[in-house]
């Protein structure tokens, strides 16, 4: 669909990004990464480092404040998706072997609609 509207689109796996070193200034990533494994996470944001600019900034937003892993049973979509939440200090912890956190702000689940708060993460190489 990018394509047909003239946008230059590539579909590729976030483990394994087909980009050189150090080639963006800043990556957005907006709940996208809560559908990565925990087993498979470092993996990932090992290459969202490999492709930032030295001291690119990198946004993470996620849904979280629970440790969770696995099929969402209470998902309204057919198939059921996976998903994976971190506490806020876990989350936190895991970022900070990879980057700088710049930023970090919860946005309370009373505010968001749903059973888990946001996490609104700016992190810098």
């Amino acid at each position: 669909m990018c394509k047909e509207k003239g946008l230059n689109a590539t579909v590729m796996n976030c483990s394994d990004l087909d980009f050189p070193n150090h080639h963006y200034d800043s990556i957005w990533g907006l709940n996208c990464l809560l559908h990565v494994s925990k087993k498979d996470i470092k993996r990932v944001l090992l290459e969202i480092k490999r492709v930032l600019k030295p001291s690119g900034l990198f946004y993470m937003g996620v849904y979280g404040g629970e440790n969770h892993e696995g099929i969402w049973e209470d998902d309204s979509y057919t198939p059921k998706r996976f998903f994976s939440f971190f506490e806020d200090d876990s989350i936190k912890e895991l970022l900070s072997e990879f980057f700088t956190i710049e930023y970090f702000h919860v946005v309370p689940k009373e505010i968001v609609g749903g059973p888990f708060h946001f996490q609104s993460i700016i992190l810098r190489k």
